[in-house]
């Protein structure tokens, strides 16, 4: 098993209706922001690459935060409305990636 992390990423994807317009379908760039995390994933769900498992609500606007990775969640580092900034670990996935050594026994 390995962990891999759960990031909040340096441009966010934003939660818009299918009639917005194509200025409020640009990614929101994190730089210099905070906001409340929501988890829509619990903790051991399987979620897929990609996927989303966290809303966040930055400057009243909802971003979502996918899965680096498939695999189980297997921490959550920040609770539901728990201040985030760019490149905090949200949590962290499990996968059922083995690691192996590159050092010689």
């Amino acid at each position: 098993m390995s962990k891999v992390a759960i990031t909040v990423p340096d441009l966010a994807k934003k939660v818009v209706g299918k009639y917005a317009c194509e200025c409020e379908k640009n990614p929101l760039d994190m730089q210099d922001k905070e906001g409340q995390v929501f988890w829509l994933a619990d903790l051991e769900d399987w979620v897929e690459e990609g996927e989303t498992v966290c809303e966040g609500e930055v400057q009243k606007t909802t971003i979502q935060i996918p899965a680096p990775c498939s695999g189980w969640i297997g921490e959550i580092c920040l609770d539901d409305g728990e201040t985030f900034r760019l490149g905090d670990v949200l949590g962290y996935m499990e996968t059922d990636e083995i690691e192996y050594s590159t050092e010689e026994e």
